[in-house]
């Protein structure tokens, strides 16, 4: 194997221990999928705002402050996911009377096993020994204190009008109506470190190729794997009133570990094979990967439809999106078809909202000028308002009372 830290290996069986005994991060809530992205560069960007393309820091790890397009550590933080290039769901954990439009935070499994659909997923959980590491810690002050909106997505995700984006509400917790203005929101990213291994080796598969529990062999940690980010978490500071204790305790240890979440990837599992050198995120990058956007719409569209009628624009959208993979003449030709034959400019205006939602502000903004132009003399009052607040709210938030004022 190319590379190896024997030193983070040899101490981390003295600081790791299973993930629930860090904190009661998972203790009796509901669970609910936010959606599902593509990490086709292997390294995942959460982040308060949905940033510009930025070929200057697009590859700088970690993120440090970019005059150019704005990420700095406050807002914005890259974490190698995983063993590298793959799909990954979003998962909102809180009470079901708020899922899925506002978590209470969000998990992002990188391993299979550790997503809440496995039938395991407790036993697993239980069983994982890691080690959570505090990568970035945002403000919410500086973005909508009680209804704060992170963005999850490739490291290359950008307001360019063409990339999917994925996203999910983050509420601050229990607290999100009742934050005074002088009291602190703060929102943290853990990233935790576990022992990589290709999931065929090391887990028991049923028929189904569904993990059924770790199995672990005598040289678990020594030979078979290398220590990465094996899922994140993001959450508001004042459910980590269990786990803060813990963590402050372990942290100057813990703080070594830091760079295997941010810094620049030294190996991935590639095909099969681990890969190690400065040149493995261009392996990673040009590997044949192929698009999969189409298949995350699928997934989404059934997501969000599956959510009842009050979401159905949001899941229709998914579809018609990727009807054109790029946002010009064929993709406003087939959504204004879609209006004419059903719902008029109210059924346009609707889709716009929803690729607002997914930052698509390109293909949003062509729609509403089209809508503006082609409907100027059948726009009802509520129509106008919409657009209204459409143009008052950004990209990815969605619309409240205060976006009429």
């Amino acid at each position: 194997m190319y590379y190896k830290n024997i030193d983070l290996g040899n101490n981390f069986g003295a600081i790791s221990k299973p993930m629930y005994q860090w904190g009661q991060l998972f203790g009796g809530e509901v669970v609910s999928p936010c959606g599902e992205f593509n990490s086709p560069s292997g390294t995942v960007l959460i982040s308060t705002f949905i940033p510009k393309i930025c070929r200057k820091c697009e590859d700088a790890m970690p993120l440090s402050i970019c005059n150019a397009c704005g990420k700095n550590p406050n807002n914005s933080v890259k974490v190698n996911a995983g063993l590298g290039s793959g799909d990954y769901q979003l998962w909102g954990i809180g009470d079901s009377g708020n899922l899925p439009e506002y978590p209470s935070f969000l998990h992002i499994p990188f391993d299979k096993c550790l997503e809440p659909e496995n039938k395991n997923f407790e036993k697993n959980f239980a069983q994982t020994s890691a080690i959570p590491v505090i990568v970035a810690k945002f403000d919410a002050d500086s973005f909508y204190r009680n209804y704060p909106t992170v963005f999850v997505g490739d490291k290359s995700i950008a307001l360019d009008g063409s990339n999917f984006v994925s996203s999910s509400k983050v509420a601050l917790g229990m607290t999100r109506d009742g934050v005074e203005p002088d009291q602190e929101a703060n929102i943290y990213v853990i990233a935790w470190i576990g022992y990589l291994h290709d999931p065929s080796t090391h887990f028991f598969m049923d028929k189904d190729n569904i993990a059924e529990g770790y199995s672990m062999p005598e040289s678990y940690g020594k030979s078979d794997g290398e220590l990465g980010v094996i899922a994140c978490s993001v959450v508001p500071e004042e459910l980590l009133v269990d786990f803060m204790p813990i963590y402050n305790s372990n942290e100057s240890r813990i703080s070594e570990y830091r760079n295997l979440a941010t810094g620049v990837r030294e190996f991935a599992l590639l095909n099969g094979a681990y890969i190690g050198g400065p040149e493995v995120p261009m392996l990673i990058s040009n590997s044949g990967i192929t698009d999969s956007r189409k298949e995350l719409a699928d997934y989404n569209e059934k997501t969000w439809t599956n959510h009842g009628q009050h979401f159905w624009f949001i899941g229709a959208s998914w579809r018609r999106q990727l009807e054109s993979l790029e946002f010009g003449s064929a993709y406003l030709k087939i959504t204004f078809q879609v209006a004419q034959q059903a719902g008029g400019p109210s059924d346009a205006i609707a889709v716009a909202d929803s690729l607002r939602l997914r930052g698509q502000v390109t293909a949003w903004q062509a729609i509403i000028n089209r809508v503006e132009l082609d409907y100027k003399d059948a726009l009802t009052e509520q129509n106008q308002m919409m657009i209204k607040a459409m143009k008052l709210t950004p990209a990815g938030h969605m619309i409240g009372s205060w976006s009429f004022k």
